[in-house]
């Protein structure tokens, strides 16, 4: 999880590789390096953390599905849930991906 704010895009899978190559090229300081979450899940995820010119903090991800998107897990083990758009949505669930 990142240490503070991180405002960013989903972004399709396809792009992964060549983002993460660019980036690192540009040799950008990353607060969390191009990672997989939930390997082999169905809700896999690949995520990266870095700065902007200005400071902000910037969060990319990819999910294996987009139909992931709103999944979470509401422990380690237990399986997911869906989440919904509206007070079902993000700004509503109360997990680590809001903190």
């Amino acid at each position: 999880m990142a240490p503070m704010p991180h405002p960013g895009p989903v972004l399709p899978l396809a792009i992964r590789r060549p983002l993460t190559d660019g980036l690192t090229a540009k040799r950008v300081d990353f607060i969390i390096a191009p990672s997989v979450r939930f390997h082999g899940q169905p809700d896999a995820q690949w995520e990266m953390v870095f700065r902007d010119s200005t400071g902000y903090a910037i969060k990319m991800k990819g999910f294996a599905s987009k139909d992931a998107v709103w999944t979470t897990w509401v422990t380690a083990t237990d399986t997911p849930r869906r989440q919904g758009f509206g007070h079902d949505g993000p700004e509503s669930r109360g997990d680590s991906l809001n903190k």
